[in-house]
């Protein structure tokens, strides 16, 4: 990912991954081993939170992606 693309950037509660925002799309990397854990190029979202060390993400979208709503949430379940 290129540094110039990243929208967002946020560690879950206890600090063992890290969720990357780029205008492609998302990214979750864990930060023992730094190693990529789930990738989705599908644009971009917003905000991209990870609940604890759970499979679960919480996003939701930007309010200039035609046709999208600001106020939509959207939980993926990455296994």
């Amino acid at each position: 990912m290129a540094s110039s693309n990243l929208l967002f950037a946020n560690f879950n509660q206890d600090y063992s991954h890290v969720s990357m925002e780029t205008r492609k799309g998302y990214s979750i990397m864990n930060c023992e081993s730094f190693g990529r854990v789930y990738t989705m190029n599908n644009g971009a979202r917003g905000i991209v939170e990870m609940p604890l060390c759970t499979f679960l993400l919480a996003l939701a979208r930007v309010a200039d992606v035609p046709g999208s709503s600001p106020r939509k949430l959207q939980i993926v379940n990455t296994k």
